[in-house]
């Protein structure tokens, strides 16, 4: 695509978010009129440590990961410890998500794992980072996925009749460094991203 504009984006866990309302945003200015949004990682070629260490990096690379080593399923773990303690809820509880997670999986041939399982099986599986076992956790994995937006008219001058149109969209953060938290119970810049899009789309505001 010679003489095109590519603009890379990358923003960790919300990279995929970020790079659809960039796109977004360049079509609703009027800078262009089309633009395809193409998201692909590769992480199978490194061994386990290797590909934690660079997610590590991701967040607060020296207040988390060099000084205390913090990789993403630690840090989940923070937040899931913090909120059996506010609202009593159980590993078994959380074992429910990964039980259905692979129920749907087995019905998808393009699924990295095709096989059912149970309560039992998760919650007899090696803790990662406490009370987060292995089948709590996600995968490493490859994968890649594309989306195609444009304008009102250009859908009209293609004559396309099933287009999916956004209605709203947000976007937020939160301080990076885990000891300035409010809290580990929820996550403040999706509550906050939450609100922006409910109110782009004119929709009455769920969320306290």
């Amino acid at each position: 695509m010679l003489g095109r504009g590519p603009i890379r984006v990358e923003a960790a866990c919300a990279t995929g978010s970020a790079a659809i309302y960039t796109a977004y945003s360049s079509i609703a200015s009027g800078m262009v009129d089309i633009a395809i949004v193409i998201g692909v990682e590769k992480m199978t070629e490194v061994e386990t440590a290797v590909s934690l260490a660079v997610g590590g990096r991701a967040g607060n690379y020296l207040w988390e990961f060099h000084q205390y080593g913090t990789t993403f399923p630690a840090y989940y773990a923070m937040h899931v410890s913090a909120h059996m303690a506010k609202y009593g809820t159980t590993e078994k509880q959380m074992a429910l998500v990964a039980v259905k997670a692979h129920k749907n999986a087995a019905k998808n041939p393009k699924a990295q794992f095709q096989k059912e399982i149970d309560v039992e099986t998760v919650l007899n599986s090696r803790v990662i980072a406490y009370p987060l076992k292995l089948f709590d956790c996600s995968p490493i994995s490859d994968g890649a996925a594309a989306a195609i937006l444009a304008s009102k008219e250009k859908i009209k001058e293609l004559g396309i009749d099933n287009a999916v149109w956004i209605g709203g969209i947000g976007y937020s953060s939160d301080t990076s460094n885990m000891t300035r938290r409010e809290s580990f119970v929820g996550l403040k810049a999706s509550v906050n991203a939450a609100k922006m899009a409910y109110k782009m789309a004119g929709i009455d505001e769920p969320i306290n």
